[in-house]
């Protein structure tokens, strides 16, 4: 993921958007640095995070 693809010149992304920093995520080692990185929130994060973890359902 380059500077153009982070969630922030767009504050809200789309699912997909937040399903690929949630892969990134898993596979990053630091922690911290990551949300730092990307100018993300961590709440934000953990919002998408949950709602990506249930199958099955209809993310607009």
């Amino acid at each position: 993921m380059n500077s153009t693809d982070t969630l922030t010149s767009r504050p809200r992304g789309s699912a997909q958007q937040w399903q690929a920093l949630i892969d990134e995520w898993q596979s990053s080692a630091m922690f911290v640095q990551f949300f730092i990185d990307r100018a993300i929130g961590y709440v934000s994060f953990c919002q998408w995070r949950k709602r990506m973890s249930v199958p099955d359902k209809n993310i607009v």
